[in-house]
């Protein structure tokens, strides 16, 4: 059985990163569930709205609570599921293929490495003294939006879960420290450290490139800004948060007609 999995857990823990205010509110999340409906409907495959932490990680933020749920996941659907975990931020393409037929059984499907390379290195800077001796680069960092697990690697989230159980206090120290990030990079960490098997996917599975640097709302309607829709299939709108429920009702709006 193939799952497209979206992360809404409502946790105690906002996601806080630095000095930002606290990220609060996913009416944007309307639109993602719209497209990733239609396409789930279309394409034989099971769309589970993760709404629940199974009691792990309670005070840790939702973005961590998520990987958490995999073991219990493949309890729900059985052993021969494939789990493609899918940020809220993120709309399918109605002409999209069905990308589980190039998710090996014994691997971890990503899409893309992330680009932004100040960032990354600031933020594999900030958590690489809980990893001594794990070399993470950009040639290995991946964005965490849209993952595909396999029952295979069920080993690699119980070290995950065990290792932010041990490390809480550290973790938030350091995600409050800054624009770091949360989960993301420890996650990638771990997937170094443990030697995982990965298997990237085209970048056009996770276009993390829809809408960067916007500076005010008129930008949004601007045609141009939307050359996204024809360059990849699943549009990835983590770049945009001050405008994201815009960008998202827009893009919408552009292309809901596809969706009949």
């Amino acid at each position: 059985m193939n799952v497209v999995v979206i992360p809404c857990i409502k946790s105690k823990q906002t996601i806080i990163r630095g000095k930002e205010a606290p990220r609060k509110g996913t009416g944007w999340m309307q639109y993602s569930l719209n497209t990733w409906k239609w396409w789930c409907a279309k394409n034989n495959t099971q769309l589970e709205i993760l709404e629940t932490n199974y009691g792990y990680l309670e005070d840790m933020a939702y973005t961590y609570q998520r990987w958490c749920a995999v073991p219990e996941l493949y309890k729900k659907y059985g052993d021969n599921a494939k789990l493609a975990f899918v940020d809220g931020d993120t709309m399918v393409k109605w002409d999209t293929p069905n990308f589980f037929n190039m998710c090996p059984e014994d691997s971890l499907t990503v899409t893309v490495r992330e680009d932004y390379r100040q960032w990354c290195e600031w933020t594999i800077k900030h958590y690489q003294p809980l990893f001594p001796g794990v070399n993470l680069t950009m040639k290995n960092y991946y964005n965490a939006g849209f993952i595909v697990f396999t029952k295979s690697q069920l080993n690699f989230i119980e070290e995950f879960k065990t290792f932010v159980e041990n490390n809480k206090e550290q973790l938030l120290k350091i995600q409050l420290s800054g624009n770091v990030g949360t989960d993301q990079t420890p996650f990638n960490f771990i997937l170094r450290k443990t030697g995982n098997k990965v298997h990237e996917i085209p970048v056009t599975y996770n276009w993390i490139k829809a809408f960067t640097g916007v500076k005010k709302a008129e930008e949004v309607y601007q045609d141009s800004a939307f050359d996204f829709i024809d360059k990849a299939y699943v549009w990835h709108f983590t770049m945009s948060y001050e405008f994201r429920d815009l960008i998202m009702s827009e893009t919408w709006r552009r292309v809901a007609h596809n969706y009949q």
